[in-house]
Parts: structure tokens; sequence; C-alpha cells
């Protein structure tokens, strides 16, 4: 563990903050000495799984009934149930953050002076330690999905015309139970005042007022026997559970609508309706208070919320045969869309698109399209309960605020009570101890979340000459852009756009101690930015003739990604736009410019074969230009790690039996065993 010291102590140790020396007791101070990060901190990864156990039963059914020559009755029946678990580090406890107050009277105490926070707020110096000996922090999944399609299909009369209707109806259910927590009401009474009766047993209290049913921890000694079994009387095991349904109903008619001289104009219609509901439920010891905080760990502390919204929608698409058969003209088209939607929980919208079709000569296509873009929040987005977890965090309020230095942040950096409350040295220049966070939905946090709404630009070619049959080339150029991106705002991107810009609202989530460490920092899904990206896809076939060895067909796809940038806060002139293309981004994965896949497929009667080569083309981790942050960590600022490429080679070998309306196949991933570079989250 760590523990801060106050001012006469930290004098006497020569340091701010100490350990226990392996193998003592911990009963006095010459059993501890200066705690170093090298050397003391504790290596949580070393105790989470890396793999998921799980387990996974699945059953469907699926009819068809053909009621007259142009109705058909369908029906489609799905179940899904998984069982799974997780097992990570065992807890770590921050007796500040978890509010718990180690007293100055405990009679394990050594030091004499108060450790912690209490429920009120008043803060004293900091106390971390993990409860190794409850062993990991775990928890068992048990999710059911079921899900019911069904409808009519058929056609009308003798004409092109089909048509469908369809009822949806799925749910979902996930119950956990979680090991490994304390329940920290009665943990407060144990870490409280005690004292060694007349007896020789140590109480909880004092005498003359004893608390009852409390048998008094030692904290200081965590391996201590005495300190085991206390800790075994006050382990937690809440337990949580979540529904979903949704509920829909569409219809739908595509079919011929006239004839032009260059073919006939097609059209298709559609309306549907759809509601989504979903209620999450949290054990009593787990429900969260407004500052986040419950009976046990403020990481698993959540709130019981439910709610649902519902979407009205209707779609036209009608295409349009312009030239065909004409000089510079083998066939022009144009096709045009458009779809309606009805939200109740923030309105209508409506999102069109235009796509154009051009054949100078018969193998030569030209293809273009407009489209507007637009995402409406997820029933999760909106109706996630709040949930407690430990983020990183590099706080850019650390040395904030000292003598003489101007405070000109106190949005993101001032305590509850405002810029006073900020001792006058200023917010101790110490790393944070793990920073407490509180996930959620919008709604948990009051956020007003609107859809994303923005413009696609798709521009194609497609080649298949007379000259080279079985060969066949396309090339298309791709931008997007998207507004109000909808995202979950993490603790670092919170706490540095209300640095930059006093007046966001992200400020209000935001919550610290009267000396202005970070108490805890809401991270609620959000409209956070803008999203622009554009790039390239090719394409290529070629089938060989047949031969007498059988026959060959092979194939290249490749993407380019030339932009990918996302701003947080276009609103700010000096926010940061992360450059993602070409780069591992911990927040949104790996963006190789170049990915590409080569395949060689071979059959002959039969007998089949084929081989599958992957390309991952090379990347940075950072960038010179926008690859770091000057506020919390300008010492990475132009810092790039590069990485080269890599191939993953697939092969596989099949072998039909019409016979029995089946087929064998037999494959190997990854033949030459190559492992992915390790990558780094920050």
């Amino acid at each position: 563990g760590r523990i801060t010291m106050p001012a006469n102590l930290a004098a006497q140790y020569g340091c701010g903050s100490v350990t226990l020396i392996p193998g003592a007791s911990g009963a006095s101070q010459a059993d501890y000495r200066c705690y170093s990060g090298a050397r003391d901190s504790f290596n949580y990864q070393a105790t989470n799984l890396i793999m998921t156990p799980q387990e996974r039963t699945n059953a469907f059914f699926l009819a068809n009934y053909q009621i007259t020559d142009s109705i058909n009755a369908f029906a489609q029946v799905y179940h899904n149930k998984t069982s799974s678990n997780f097992a990570i580090a065992a807890l770590p406890f921050d007796a500040r953050s978890d509010k718990v107050v180690i007293s100055a009277d405990n009679f394990y105490n050594p030091f004499g002076v108060n450790f912690g926070a209490d429920v009120a707020g008043n803060t004293y110096d900091q106390f971390l330690t993990r409860f190794t000996s409850l062993g990991q922090r775990r928890s068992y999944y048990s999710t059911v999905t079921d899900q019911v399609v069904a409808g009519l299909e058929g056609f009308v009369g003798d004409t092109s015309w089909k048509w469908d209707v369809a009822m949806n109806y799925g749910h979902y259910t996930r119950e956990n139970t979680s090991y490994g927590y304390v329940y920290y009401a009665g943990l407060r009474d144990a870490l409280g005042p005690s004292f060694q009766d007349t007896d020789g047993v140590v109480k909880c209290g004092s005498p003359g007022s004893v608390i009852t049913g409390c048998t008094p921890l030692n904290i200081f000694n965590i391996n201590d026997p005495q300190t085991i079994s206390t800790l075994e009387d006050y382990e937690a095991r809440p337990t949580y559970s979540t529904t979903y349904q949704m509920r829909s109903f569409e219809a739908n008619a595509n079919g011929e609508l006239f004839t032009l001289p260059a073919g006939a104009a097609q059209l298709a219609v559609g309306v549907s309706w759809r509601e989504e509901y979903q209620k999450n439920s949290v054990d009593y010891i787990a429900i969260a208070d407004p500052d986040g905080n419950c009976f046990i760990s403020q990481e698993a502390c959540g709130t019981p919320l439910s709610g649902k919204y519902n979407v009205k929608e209707l779609y036209g698409e009608l295409y349009i045969p312009l030239l065909s058969e004409v000089p510079f003209a083998h066939l022009l088209a144009v096709t045009l869309g458009s779809r309606y939607s009805d939200y109740n929980t923030f309105g209508n919208t409506t999102n069109s698109k235009v796509q154009l079709e051009w054949r100078p000569i018969e193998n030569l296509l030209l293809r273009g399209t407009v489209a507007e873009v637009f995402r409406a929040p997820t029933i999760d987005n909106l109706y996630s309960g709040a949930s407690g977890d430990a983020p990183q965090l590099n706080d850019p309020c650390l040395g904030y605020g000292a003598a003489g230095a101007p405070r000109d942040h106190e949005a993101a950096c001032g305590a509850p009570t405002g810029a006073t409350a900020i001792p006058a040295t200023g917010i101790a220049p110490a790393a944070n101890s793990q920073t407490n966070g509180v996930w959620s939905g919008s709604v948990a946090a009051g956020f007003e979340l609107k859809p994303e709404q923005g413009k696609s630009f798709d521009w194609g070619v497609v080649y298949d000459p007379e000259w080279l049959p079985g060969f066949s080339v396309s090339l298309d150029y791709w931008r997007l852009y998207l507004n109000d991106t909808i995202n979950r705002a993490d603790a670092q991107t919170v706490t540095e756009i209300c640095y930059e810009d006093g007046s966001s609202p992200f400020c209000g989530f935001i919550n610290r101690f009267s000396d202005g460490q970070v108490n805890f920092i809401r991270e609620p899904i959000v409209n956070l930015g803008r999203l622009d990206t554009k790039g390239g896809d090719l394409a290529l076939r070629y089938r060989l003739p047949d031969t007498a060895w059988g026959s060959y067909t092979f194939g290249l796809d490749g993407t380019y990604i030339a932009r990918y940038d996302n701003n947080t806060n276009p609103a700010s002139p000096t926010n940061p736009i992360t450059h993602v293309a070409g780069t591992y981004n911990n927040s949104y994965g790996l963006y190789s410019r170049i990915r590409g896949r080569l395949f060689v497929n071979w059959q002959k009667g039969d007998l089949g074969a084929s081989w599958r080569v992957r390309y991952i083309g090379p990347f940075d981790i950072a960038n010179s230009d926008a690859g770091c942050n000057p506020i919390s960590a300008p010492q990475f600022c132009g810092v790039v790690s590069s990485y080269g490429s890599y191939f993953v080679h697939n092969v596989s070998a099949s072998y039909a039996l019409p016979w029995f309306n089946s087929k064998v196949e037999v494959g190997l991933d990854n033949v030459f065993d190559k492992q992915p570079p390790m990558l780094y989250q920050n």
C-alpha cells in the first residue's frame, strides 16, 4: 500500500508517503519505509484474466408455409443463452475516494492521525491498499436472448410488385453477481475509534460506548490472519440485472412503376414502427447516491434506471433509367431516395440521397452517391444507468493555484465550494491515486443527447474489359463527415475540454475534494464533436479459363485511409484534433492507412482449396503534429513510435459430398504463427 504522511511525519521519514516493510507487523512507525513507485507499485495485470471463460447455447426454428400461389407465411425464432465470467485484480481501497475514515484513535493506527475522507466531504491524508486477502474481483453473468420474427410475403397478381409485412419481437435479460467487494458501512465502524478493553479484547468505539457486532480491523497489515477474517465478514456480493425489449412492425413493397424509353422505372416504399425499452436494476447495497457512492466500492455502484422510446418511419426509393443503348450512354440512370423518421425523444428528421450510374460503354461503369447521414442515439446511449469505473487520468490541474500563480481555470480546477477552497499552496502536484469515474447514458447525467448528422460522398469506377475475360477492377473514393458525434466522454476528455473552455457543460461533470484533488468524474455518453474521414477502396478479380488442372480465381481487396480526424470540441480554437489515420490510438483502435487481402481459390470437381493473406500496413503510436496532449502530457509531444507492416496467412481445403448435400472443410489460420505487435495504451 501507500500512506501519505502529514508534514511532521514526512520530515521524519524524509518522504511524503510510506509503505509497510515486507514481513513487518505495522504496529509501530519503525515498520514503514519510503514508498517507491518503481519498487512498490501493485502489478494488477498479473491477476487479470486475458481470456473470458464462457459457454453458449443456441437454438433456432425456421418455418415457411405457402398459403396460396402468391402468398407465403414465414416465422423465425432464435434463442441464445450465454454464461460468462471475468476476474480482475483484488479490490483497490482508497480511503478518500471510498469515503472511509481510518481514525487517529484506531487501536492499530501507529501514526495517530486520520486518513481518508468522511461522507460529508471532509478530507484527510491518503491511505491506499489492495484487499488481496479477498482474492480477485470477479463477476458471473447469465444472459438470455430471444427473438421472434413472423410475417407474410407475396406478389400482386401477375405484376412485378412484391410485398411483405412482418412483426419482430425480441428481448434479452442479463443477470450478474459480483464478488470481492466490501461493505463500507460496516468497515467505517471497524476502522473508526477502537480500544483494548480490560478483558484484553480490542473493541470498536470507546470505553463505555462499545459498538456491538463490530470487530476492529487492522488495515495496516492486510496479511494478518485477524485482518483476513474480519475482511471476510464484511465481504459484499452485489447483484445486478438488465432487461431489454424491442417490438417493431414493418411493411414494404417494390416493383415497376412505369416504362420509359430507356427501361422500367422502379419504386420501393415502406413504413415501420419500432419501440425499445430498457431497465437496469441494482442491488440495494450498490445503489449510488448523487455523488456516485454507495455502501460498497464506488466502482461497483450503479443506479436503477428505465426508459423507452419509439420511432415511426416512412421511406421511398425511385430508380429512373434516363438513357439506354445510345452513343456514350450504354446506360444512364438515377436513383432518388428519402426517409422520414419521427422519434418521440427529439423530434423528426428527413434524410435523402441521390445516386447516379453511367455506362458510357458496356464494360465501363461510373457511379456516384451523395447521401445525408443520420444516426439516432441508441437505447443504451440514453438509458444506461450510472456505474463506477477507474479511468486513467493525467489531471491538468495538478500543481494549479500555487502561490503567485494565476488561477484562470477555476471551472476545471476549483473545489466544490469555489476557488477559495483550494489551499494557498495550490493543488498538490503529486500524481492522483486511482481516479474514480461514473459511466452512464446521457439521461442519468442530465445531458441532452442529440442525433449525429452529416453527409457521405462516394465516387467509383468499375471496368470489365472484353479483351481480358474473367477480369474486373473497381476503384472507389469515399468521404464522410459527422457532426455531434456520439461517444463516451472519458475522464481525460472531460477535464481537458473544461480546462480549455470554462463555459463547457462538461465542467459540471468534475467533482473535487476541498483540496482540489479529484473526487469523481462523470463520464456519460455525449455529443462530443465532429468526425471527418476519407479514403479509397480497390478490388481486383480474375478468373482464369478452366483447365484440366481445375479452375483458379484470384482476388485482391485494399483500403487506403487518407484521413480520419476526430475533433472533440469544435467550438474551442485551441482544442487539438486527433489525427487517427496511420496510428494506433487507445480510444479508437488501430487505423493503419493501408489494409489489404489477397486470395487464391482453386476448384476441381468436388475438391477445393484456398489461400488467403491479410495485410496490415505500418502505423505509429502518437505522431508529431497532434499525437500528444500539450496540457496533461507535454512530455510526449513530438514522440513517435513506429511499427512495421505484417502479414497473416490462412489456408483451407474442402471436399463436396453432393450425394449427402454436404461439404467437409478443414483449415489452418495464421499458418506461420505470426504474432501481432505489442501495443501500449499510453
